[in-house]
């Protein structure tokens, strides 16, 4: 019978630690606003807002800040079975036709309030068929990822402004779209412009180039947002 007692409690004491270690959500997150679902529109954009999951780890998602949390389990601090979401970002899908109105092309860096991170989904253009002349295309701080089929047909332009956050340029990502690329030395950009004989790279910090901020304020929304760079052949006064 003891043994029998015994046995009983040790599967007890297996069946509560069992349910202490299954991965559970991160208490905060239930109190953040519900991510949007489908096809949103802001301004001139048509996006989709994309959240992912991940482990918890110090510093990341679910996770206890970097250096561990005092008095928590072992590897600093780090709880392997919590589950986090990480801060949703934007995938900008394409734009109303109203973004090429003029010869300047900025994208903004937030959509509906979160970071626009990546810009195409791969299956379709974010922009194409621009007529205008001497066009330059702004991408602002915070951009990360470039789809392929990104921009096509932008047959008359003559910069591309790709901030030094742009880690991952696809093939194919600018269809029948020339110009110059400025950026900055050992980024992204200059990669890609390595690989195209057509295509000259230009380091901002030797053309010249401004740096560049618009905020939106209160409920207010100014389209474009972000901060950018402005290459030195677009200020003369005839580019807005």
């Amino acid at each position: 019978m003891k043994g029998k007692k015994f046995l009983s409690i040790l599967l007890l004491l297996a069946l509560i630690f069992s349910l202490s270690a299954m991965p559970v959500w991160a208490a905060e997150e239930n109190d953040k606003a519900p991510v949007p679902e489908g096809n949103q529109v802001e301004g001139y954009w048509v996006y989709e807002v994309v959240q992912a999951m991940g482990m918890g780890g110090p510093g990341g998602p679910g996770g206890p800040p970097p250096g561990g949390m005092p008095g928590g389990p072992g590897m600093g601090g780090f709880d392997p079975f919590k589950m986090g979401a990480s801060d949703p970002t934007v995938t900008l899908l394409w734009g109303t036709g109203e973004e090429k109105s003029g010869n300047v092309v900025m994208i903004p860096a937030t959509l509906g309030g979160y970071e626009v991170t990546t810009v195409g989904n791969g299956a379709q253009t974010i922009s194409s068929n621009n007529k205008n002349g001497d066009v330059y295309v702004l991408f602002p701080e915070g951009v990360t990822t470039f789809s392929p089929r990104m921009i096509y047909d932008y047959n008359s332009t003559s910069g591309w402004s790709i901030p030094g956050t742009v880690n991952s340029i696809a093939d194919g990502t600018f269809l029948s779209c020339p110009g110059t690329f400025y950026g900055e030395s050992g980024s992204a950009a200059e990669s890609y412009a390595a690989t195209d004989d057509t295509r000259d790279f230009v380091d901002t910090a030797e053309d010249g180039s401004r740096p560049f901020s618009a905020d939106s304020t209160g409920e207010g929304y100014i389209q474009p947002n972000g901060s950018f760079t402005l290459p030195s052949g677009m200020l003369d006064g005839m580019h807005k």
